[in-house]
């Protein structure tokens, strides 16, 4: 990716909020996948992993409001 195009980084953060609050929530909501974690550590990691993809849209969001 090239830093010249601020566009395409714009995309690439929001595609990357979008892997973190799936992932978090496909952590929660499957517990036959992670097997090898207890249910409140499987729910830890899943709230970790939907709380970092909100707090990267606030940034990412704050970000480009004050560019714009």
């Amino acid at each position: 990716m090239s830093a010249k195009n601020p566009d395409v980084l714009r995309y690439f953060s929001y595609l990357m909020i979008l892997v973190y609050t799936v992932l978090g929530g496909y952590i929660i909501f499957n517990p036959a996948v992670f097997f090898f974690l207890s249910g409140w550590q499987r729910i830890l990691i899943g709230i970790v992993c939907v709380s970092y993809g909100i707090y990267r849209f606030a940034r990412i969001k704050n970000k480009y409001t004050d560019e714009d």
